[in-house]
């Protein structure tokens, strides 16, 4: 087959790694270089902000994303008093906030929603009383809606590119735009709304639980969090799912070729670990010291790396060799300051040959 020698500098120099096998444990080094980009999530109530996208192409180009800067907004400012649009979900009788919270209603539909064709509900992300924050927040829906309904949420999702996770909630909002001193009561709405994520979100993104604005308490419902599995891609054979595990195969078949992390502002994209894998086999080959003896990039596993629950990075590791279920035995590791490295999404391609 023909291998592409058209990627650019930045992953020509990660196919330029000496062809070695070199260790398999988790590069603590690499992980601890990524910026951490703070957690965002959906706005409470309704904002208009800038919508992120993602450009796979200029992700294989640079190997990294364009930068996200996901608006945080100050949700202290004074309100103007005016009425928000209106609500899209049954509205808690008495008005309350822990009326709200315990309203079976919200309860019985993230209990009884099945998960759409294609999709898997988050491990323990069911029925919470918080919405997903995480980096690879890309946006959110809310007025589209007119019922609790992930099918139509996974819909979007699919529809927009690098969005691999969704979270689907009811949200009670007050009427009015509430301002500390001059209206701050208000009666309430229910929104229904659907947050969308470049990155497979774990139960420990449950973490917006609420807030006040003004003395007007927001909390959240009927929480729950889908994610998807990646897609096939062109010239190679998977996806191979190994949950939580990745693999580590024999150090003495040397077919380990290394690992590279992404920064934060990099979705989940197994096409990115495909295209690199493509160029470290065509610099090997335009480089090799006799014929037939470049190492070819045959196989790969595309996961997320956590650290302490915390700060998803997207990961690939190569290899020239395919391996099966049975090789992913590494579930994580502990590095010296005892921070505690787990794996989550983890996925397996195959080169056609």
């Amino acid at each position: 087959m023909k291998f592409s020698t058209l990627l650019p500098v930045a992953l020509m120099s990660f196919a330029m790694a000496a062809p070695v096998a070199e260790p398999q444990d988790i590069d603590f080094e690499a992980y601890e270089s990524i910026e951490i980009i703070p957690d965002a999530t959906a706005p409470i109530g309704v904002a208009t902000l800038p919508v992120v996208t993602y450009d796979q192409e200029s992700a294989i180009e640079d190997a990294v994303a364009s930068a996200i800067d996901p608006a945080d907004p100050d949700l202290t400012k004074r309100g103007s008093c005016l009425p928000q649009p209106a609500g899209n979900g049954p509205v808690t009788v008495p008005d309350t906030d822990t009326a709200f919270l315990a309203d079976p209603v919200y309860s019985s539909a993230a209990l009884s929603a099945a998960a759409p064709p294609g999709w898997f509900l988050v491990d323990g992300y069911k029925n919470l009383h918080a919405s997903a924050a995480s980096a690879s927040y890309q946006t959110y829906v809310s007025s589209s809606l007119t019922s609790y309904d992930p099918s139509k949420c996974s819909a979007i999702c699919a529809s927009k590119a690098g969005c691999t996770s969704f979270n689907i909630f009811f949200e009670r909002d007050p009427v009015i735009f509430t301002d500390k001193v001059n209206c701050p009561e208000s009666a309430s709405l229910t929104r229904i709304k659907c947050s969308f994520f470049g990155s497979a979100i774990t139960v420990a993104d449950a973490t917006n639980d609420g807030q006040f604005t003004g003395k007007f308490h927001v909390v959240i419902a009927g929480s729950n969090a889908y994610t998807t599995s990646p897609q096939p891609i062109p010239g190679f054979t998977g996806p191979v799912s190994l949950g939580n595990a990745t693999i580590k195969a024999p150090t003495s078949e040397g077919t380990y070729m290394g690992s590279q992390t992404f920064p934060q502002t990099q979705p989940y994209d197994p096409a990115v670990c495909a295209a690199a894998c493509l160029e470290k086999t065509a610099y090997n080959i335009r480089h090799e010291s006799s014929p037939g003896s470049a190492r070819v990039c045959r196989f790969f596993d595309a996961y997320i790396l956590y650290k302490n629950e915390q700060n998803p990075v997207f990961t690939c590791a190569y290899y020239t060799k395919t391996y099966g279920p049975p090789f992913a035995t590494n579930f994580g590791q502990y590095n010296p300051a005892h921070d505690h490295f787990t794996n989550e999404h983890s996925y397996t391609y195959t080169l056609d040959e």
